[in-house]
C-alpha cells in the first residue's frame, strides 16, 4: 500500500493509474498526467468541502450530515475533488460531486463516481439516485436513467436535496443496482 492512501481506496488508485497509462483518463488539459491521493473525509474536512461545493455552485443544505461518507481527492495538500454517497436504508443519494476548476477535464469526477458506485454495490444497496440541474448528460455513462420523483425511494425523498436544496425542476436520475446485479448473475 502507498503511504497516504486508504487501503480501501488502493484499487481506485490502481484503476486511475491504469487509465493514465492507457491514455483513457487522468490527464490534465495541458496533457500532463494527474496523480491524486484519495481518502474518506473527517469532520475536520467540512470547511474545505463547503468551500469547494460553494465554488462549484452546489447546494450546501445537508452536506454535513454524513461527513465520513465523502470521498475526497487531493493533489498534494490541495483538495481537488469531493463526492458524497449519502446512505438511507438500502438506498443512497449521490450528491456533492465537485471538482476544483484546475482539475476539470482530468477524469477525476468519473473516478470518484465509479468508486462511490463500487462502494454502493459492496454495501448491497438497491438504488442510487441523484438530482442535477446541469449534468443530466454526464451520468448516463454510469448507468443512471432519468426518472420521475415518484420512482425514488421515500427515504431519499425526505433528504435535504429533495425537500428544498435542489429546485423542483432538477432532473432526477436513478441507478437500479438490484437490476444490474441480477443481469450480472445471469450472464
Amino acid at each position: 500500500m502507498r503511504p497516504g492512501v486508504d487501503k480501501s481506496l488502493e484499487h481506485l488508485v490502481e484503476a486511475v493509474r491504469s487509465e493514465v497509462e492507457n491514455g483513457k483518463a487522468g490527464k490534465h488539459r495541458d496533457g500532463r498526467a494527474v496523480r491524486w491521493r484519495f481518502r474518506s473525509a473527517t469532520p475536520a474536512d467540512l470547511p474545505r468541502i463547503r468551500a469547494l461545493l460553494s465554488s462549484a455552485g452546489l447546494p450546501l443544505a445537508g452536506f454535513d450530515s454524513q461527513p465520513k461518507r465523502f470521498l475526497l481527492a487531493f493533489r498534494g495538500n490541495a483538495l481537488a475533488g469531493c463526492a458524497l454517497l449519502e446512505r438511507h436504508a438500502r438506498a443512497a443519494l449521490l450528491r456533492s460531486v465537485a471538482v476544483a476548476k484546475r482539475e476539470r477535464g482530468s477524469g477525476l469526477g468519473g473516478a470518484m463516481v465509479r468508486e462511490l458506485l463500487a462502494r454502493a454495490r459492496a454495501e448491497r444497496l438497491r438504488v442510487v439516485a441523484l438530482l442535477t440541474t446541469t449534468a443530466a448528460g454526464y451520468f448516463p455513462r454510469f448507468g443512471f436513467q432519468r426518472v420521475s420523483r415518484a420512482r425514488v425511494p421515500a427515504a431519499l425523498k425526505a433528504t435535504a436535496e429533495f425537500t428544498g436544496a435542489c429546485p423542483a425542476t432538477a432532473t432526477v436520475m436513478r441507478l437500479d443496482l438490484e437490476r444490474t446485479r441480477r443481469k450480472r448473475t445471469k450472464a
